[in-house]
């Protein structure tokens, strides 16, 4: 966008942002996320996992922004006993 310009978000859409997390995986089965965003909403957010990735959408500060990120894995883990 040039200098001056803006983009009018509608009241169906959210932003797209960065957001900080820290992740972490153990020798095995165990992975470990943290993620940074305020006022998260834990309806419309959602993890997915598979035995080589991670994928997770949080939406925050009251609906109007997303967070979306895929992660590979470093090795192969087992889903059924990291899900709870």
């Amino acid at each position: 966008m040039k200098k001056n310009e803006y983009q009018y978000l509608n009241n169906n859409q959210t932003e797209q942002v960065n957001c900080k997390y820290d992740f972490f995986q153990a020798a095995g089965n165990f992975v470990t996320i943290t993620i940074y965003a305020k006022n998260s909403i834990p309806e419309k957010t959602s993890i997915q996992a598979n035995p080589i990735k991670l994928e997770f959408d949080v939406t925050f500060e009251g609906g109007q922004k997303t967070f979306k990120k895929s992660i590979d894995l470093a090795g192969v883990i087992n889903i059924k006993i990291n899900l709870n």
